[in-house]
């Protein structure tokens, strides 16, 4: 592992943001969207990312609802969004 993290990485929050905003590739947004740890990061990968399966596996297992909400939003097929409702623990 190199010296250097990614700027999403960062703990500071709006340094961790501004590296979203500038992030287009979609497969850097999944991780972002799986490993950030500040929860507004991971919510704004969520909202520029695009990969279903990505967004339902955010969408069921993020702890925080807010980025399940905008996962959900994101969504496109009725099965998967029906089954989130039909599991939904809370």
């Amino acid at each position: 592992m190199g010296l250097f993290k990614p700027a999403w990485q960062s703990e500071n929050k709006k340094k961790a943001l501004k590296a979203v905003e500038k992030t287009t590739e979609q497969t850097i947004l999944a991780d972002i969207a799986k490993n950030a740890k500040i929860m507004e990061v991971r919510e704004a990968a969520v909202k520029m990312l695009d990969i279903q399966p990505i967004l339902l596996y955010v969408a069921q297992n993020d702890e925080y609802l807010a980025v399940r909400t905008a996962a959900i939003k994101k969504l496109t097929d009725q099965n998967t969004l029906a089954e989130i409702v039909n599991n939904a623990d809370n």
